[in-house]
């Protein structure tokens, strides 16, 4: 029985074994002239072939089965004329023969030598050329390789690849190139200058866009690149695939489709899967002289101080370039204070993202993400992130600061032990709703009660209905309040090493820093201190 060995131009990949019986066995008995004689035949069915162009796995047995049967179909019809002209009673006289396989695929091709018999033969270039063409094999020969044939004295019982086709190469898909980043709303970080101060009007939360501006280019796909087999069959070659335009409201593709521009002017955001221009409110200073209720469904941009009195809301993001004073202004994204916040005790700012101002004193701080200031007094904060006071002067003094996470500050408190409260932990923003729900629902109810004494009228059951509808929606909030915190808590015990810690670079007496049902009083001045939870108690870390 006759083993695959490694032929010398290639390398030794697949075993293929022959039995006794068959015809290449014997016509390499017959040919060496020893019957004991063992058949060094050599084949290799997939090597030197490039990348893609080889027998798939799933079909090798299949495909060993086929070259065993054509092999040996080839070498008793050598051993027929060998035997045919021993009973002719003449001497056996047989050129070189040769024998091409190719693969199912029909992109490779592979080259068998018989011995000569009773002659010196070997098969020319031409003559190898002209039996590859008589099966079909037409591209991609290997010149390579018929050179060294002519080279090689010793050629027989050798499977030589002759000829590889060409995979086909796919186009390349369609892309998009954009001129405007995704996620600079989402940054968490602020440019900080040279003397350590953050530039709150480098952040361009708030970034105008003008009609017909280009937001991003559409590049189309490209057709791929044909392949080719080794009897000249060409394979089609798969198309690249179109790019999915990021368009969303307030944008359009220009006619030829290659770019996505602005439809009107206004603020560009991406909002997760497409790019889209919302409404931008300008206001300028001379439009801020007489406070008033301002509800935009967009983006506000303040271009001014905005004084006592001003009630604002938007969808969007809130910029103010001035001070503000004693406002409210509640923002369905960033609100942005370039100039800091006075709020004499009467200042509410809520941003169901993040919070940036110069300042922060006397006032009541919202933000459902972040909140960062340059200085921070007197303020109530609820933060369900972190709250960051380490820039510019970095000073946090006075009030109550409760995060969910982390409070780093650089200063915390004064020498005269100024009472300031750090509570780390929990919803602060859910749990500061709730109160005021519980507030808003005992007024409800004192309202109800007095109406409810007074005589019947049209006047007073409209009123009634109208309080009953404030009751309904006022107890719908408060329950989903506290279907939440409720969840928090029962997960409070696998949560506790997620609550964060509080960072200072100096910390005067007074300070006073709780965690859960714990309380830690800072009663020495401390430098470089972390504060956190340690075996369920406040401690330093």
């Amino acid at each position: 029985m006759a083993q695959m060995q490694s032929c010398p131009m290639e390398q030794e990949r697949y075993e293929l074994t022959f039995p006794p019986n068959h015809g290449l066995n014997k016509l390499r008995v017959l040919w060496a002239g020893d019957c004991c004689a063992q058949l060094p035949l050599r084949l290799n069915l997939a090597s030197g072939i490039p990348q893609g162009v080889s027998l798939p796995v799933k079909d090798l047995k299949e495909e060993m089965k086929r070259l065993t049967f054509l092999i040996d179909y080839a070498a008793q019809e050598r051993l027929r004329e060998i035997f045919f002209q021993c009973q002719q009673k003449r001497t056996v006289q047989l050129e070189e023969g040769s024998f091409i396989f190719v693969s199912s695929d029909k992109m490779a091709a592979w080259l068998l030598f018989f011995p000569p018999v009773g002659m010196e033969h070997q098969q020319s270039k031409e003559e190898i050329q002209q039996q590859l063409a008589a099966h079909g094999v037409v591209s991609g020969i290997k010149s390579g390789t018929l050179e060294r044939l002519q080279l090689m004295s010793n050629r027989y019982f050798y499977l030589f690849l002759i000829a590889t086709g060409t995979m086909p190469v796919p186009g390349r898909d369609g892309y998009v190139e954009e001129h405007y980043p995704r996620t600079y709303e989402q940054s968490t970080y602020v440019h900080v200058e040279q003397l350590d101060q953050m530039d709150y009007e480098d952040l361009h939360l708030v970034q105008d866009i003008r009609q017909g501006e280009v937001i991003c280019e559409i590049f189309p796909p490209t057709a791929g690149v044909p392949g080719r087999t080794v009897t000249g069959e060409v394979i089609a070659a798969q198309m690249g695939c179109s790019a999915q335009p990021p368009q969303g409201r307030n944008t359009q593709l220009s006619a030829d489709g290659r770019f996505l521009v602005a439809s009107q002017p206004g603020h560009l955001g991406f909002s997760g899967r497409c790019f889209q221009v919302k409404p931008v409110l300008h206001i300028s200073q001379q439009e801020l002289e007489h406070p008033r209720v301002i509800n935009f469904l967009g983006d506000i941009h303040i271009h001014g101080d905005l004084s006592t009195g001003f009630s604002i809301r938007a969808i969007g993001n809130v910029q103010i370039d001035g001070v503000m004073e004693g406002c409210s202004v509640e923002a369905g994204e960033n609100i942005i204070v370039s100039s800091g916040v006075q709020g004499q005790g009467r200042a509410v700012l809520h941003a169901h993202q993040c919070i940036y101002a110069k300042y922060l004193e006397q006032c009541t701080v919202y933000g459902e993400k972040n909140v960062y200031a340059d200085c921070m007094i007197n303020c109530e904060v609820y933060c369900n992130g972190t709250v960051q006071v380490s820039t510019g002067r970095g000073v946090l003094i006075g009030g109550t600061i409760r995060a969910a996470q982390d409070v780093i500050a650089a200063i915390v408190g004064t020498k005269t032990e100024r009472c300031t409260h750090v509570i780390l932990g929990g919803k602060p923003c859910e749990e500061a709703q709730k109160i005021q729900l519980l507030k808003e629902l005992e007024t409800i109810n004192k309202d109800l009660a007095a109406l409810e004494r007074q005589p019947k009228s049209p006047q007073r059951d409209q009123k009634l209905s109208k309080l009953h509808l404030n009751q309904y929606v006022a107890e719908m909030k408060l329950e989903k309040f506290e279907k939440e915190l409720e969840a928090l808590l029962s997960s409070a015990h696998d949560e506790e090493e997620n609550i964060g810690c509080f960072y200072c670079r100096t910390v005067y007496p007074g300070t006073n820093v709780t965690i859960g049902h714990d309380t830690m009083t800072v009663d020495a001045l401390r430098q470089n201190c972390a504060v956190g939870l340690k075996n369920g108690w406040v401690g330093y870390l």
